[in-house]
């Protein structure tokens, strides 16, 4: 059983125990090394912070593996109680790998939607004023859909990112238009939004403005990862005739996106947003 194996069962092995001090230590580098590579970049989400943690106590577990097997050999109650943490660990990954496998298969990456009177590009970070690499595949996505429907109202929403001067909907524009050539001039700026919610609450404003229902066809393009999630809170909001289309995610950040949705699924189910 996997938790008396890390807890230190004495029928384990010498050399199954030395081959889980190996997995830890080499699975805590991993972890870290990658989560400290995005948080030197400035990526400061759940999605970094909690794997970082994870990796910090599987290093330490493997470091400080002789010691914690005696002090554990000699405390029957706290092992059991290690035994116990260990085993809700793993419950709780397996549900997050179901919940990869499930968000995989409704990706939606469709490059033909049928027909739009709107095209809200939903934010997804900034980074000295630009968008993030993951945004800026979502704008690559976003410059084919608004050529297909060139008389589609154009929104970029998001608000301001700490430590940022420019909106992540002013920096998408941007994006737009100094790398596709699309007009300032045909893109609303909703620049108020720090939720994929208020994304959508938001852009009522302009959509109404423009004198378009939410009845009407509207597309959202998000990162792939986000598609499901997108489309239950936009519908949720009165979107009904709503298309999401989502873009690539680098692959360098896909771990830890999945992993910060995951808690975001949770999250939007407790605040009712779906």
């Amino acid at each position: 059983m996997l938790t008396q194996l890390i807890s230190g069962n004495d029928n384990t092995s010498a050399v199954g125990k030395k081959s889980i001090q190996i997995s830890l230590g080499i699975a805590g580098l991993i972890l870290v090394i990658d989560c400290g590579l995005l948080l030197v970049n400035r990526v400061f989400h759940i999605g970094t912070l909690v794997p970082l943690g994870i990796g910090l106590i599987f290093l330490g577990h493997a470091v400080y593996w002789e010691r914690i097997q005696l002090y554990l050999a000699s405390q029957p109650s706290l092992k059991k109680l290690w035994q116990l943490i260990w085993l809700l660990f793993f419950v709780w990954l397996i549900s997050f790998c179901v919940f990869v496998s499930y968000l995989k298969q409704h990706f939606n990456t469709d490059n033909h939607p049928k027909a739009a009177q709107a095209i809200i590009v939903l934010g997804g970070g900034t980074k000295d004023n630009k968008p993030t690499d993951a945004v800026k595949l979502r704008l690559d996505k976003a410059s084919e859909v608004i050529k297909r429907f060139a008389n589609a109202v154009v929104i970029t929403s998001g608000g301001f990112d700490a430590g940022e001067d420019v909106s992540e909907a002013k920096a998408m524009a941007d994006y737009l238009h100094d790398t596709y050539g699309i007009s300032l001039a045909h893109i609303a700026l909703e620049e108020q939004s720090t939720s994929t919610e208020l994304n959508f609450v938001n852009s009522k404003t302009i959509l109404a403005q423009q004198g378009i229902a939410l009845n009407q066809p509207i597309i959202a393009v998000t990162s792939d990862f986000h598609t499901l999630r997108a489309s239950l809170i936009g519908k949720r909001q009165g979107y009904t005739n709503l298309q999401v289309v989502g873009s690539d995610t680098p692959w360098y950040i896909r771990p830890n996106v999945w992993f910060r949705e995951y808690f975001a699924f949770i999250s939007g189910w407790l605040l009712d947003e779906y």
